[in-house]
C-alpha cells in the first residue's frame, strides 16, 4: 500500500473516532479502545486467529512443527503466519504450528527477552 493511502486511511480513522465520541458523548480514547479490541479479534481479518482456525491449522499440518517437524500439541503449539495483511491469512494453509522454542528461533528471540518476537540485537560495526 502506498504512502499516500496509508494517510488518507489514518486521517479518516482519526475523523471517525473523533465524530462517534462526539455523538456518543464519550472520550475519543473510549472508542478507540473498543474498536481496537474488536478488530484485533474480527474473524475475517483480525490480527489473531480463533481457536477454530488453530484447530483446522493444526490439523492440516497433521500435527507437526513447521520447523523440526516434529509432533507439536495443539495446546502447545505457538501459530506462526506465513503472510500477514492477505485475505484468508488465518486459513491454515497460511497459519503454521510451531514449537515455541523453535517459533522464538525463527524470530531469533533471545533467550529470556521479555518482548516475544523481538529479534536479536544487530552486531554494530565499529567506527
Amino acid at each position: 500500500m502506498h504512502d499516500e493511502k496509508r494517510l488518507r486511511i489514518k486521517q479518516s480513522v482519526e475523523q471517525l473516532v473523533e465524530r462517534l465520541a462526539v455523538e456518543l458523548s464519550i472520550l475519543p480514547e473510549e472508542v478507540a479502545d473498543v474498536a481496537f479490541l474488536y478488530i484485533q479479534k474480527h474473524p475475517k481479518w483480525g490480527r489473531n486467529p480463533s481457536k477454530t482456525q488453530k484447530r483446522a491449522s493444526h490439523s492440516h499440518w497433521k500435527g507437526l512443527c513447521q520447523a523440526c517437524s516434529q509432533p507439536v500439541e495443539l495446546g502447545e503449539a505457538v501459530f506462526h503466519h506465513k503472510q500477514r495483511r492477505i485475505r484468508e491469512q488465518h486459513e491454515p494453509a497460511n497459519l503454521l504450528p510451531y514449537h515455541p522454542e523453535c517459533h522464538d528461533d525463527h524470530h531469533k528471540v533471545t533467550q529470556g527477552s521479555l518482548s516475544k518476537g523481538a529479534p536479536k540485537p544487530k552486531p554494530r560495526s565499529p567506527e
